[in-house]
């Protein structure tokens, strides 16, 4: 039985939706309780993570943008040749 793992959809109805929460909080290695210096490390990564997440939705967005305008000049094209859509 997997863990009940939040998503968080980017967007979209073909858009996969990106799984939270993978893995532990802390490395496996880790026997006590992070101190402050490396909460503040924790603090870094996620704020890292948040803006790779934040840049790849801008690329996702873009790369939407471009399909979207291909699907009109697509359209253009089968309209300029006469072909039948049925």
């Amino acid at each position: 039985m997997t863990p009940n793992i939040p998503r968080i959809s980017l967007g979209g109805s073909e858009v996969p939706s990106v799984r939270v929460g993978d893995g532990p909080i802390y490395p496996s290695g880790a026997t006590t309780s992070p101190d402050s210096s490396s909460e503040s490390g924790a603090v870094a990564n996620d704020a890292n993570a948040n803006a790779k997440l934040a840049a790849l939705a801008t690329r996702l967005e873009t790369i939407e943008a471009k399909v979207a305008a291909l699907h009109v000049k697509l359209d253009a094209i089968i309209d300029h040749l006469g072909v039948d859509r049925d």
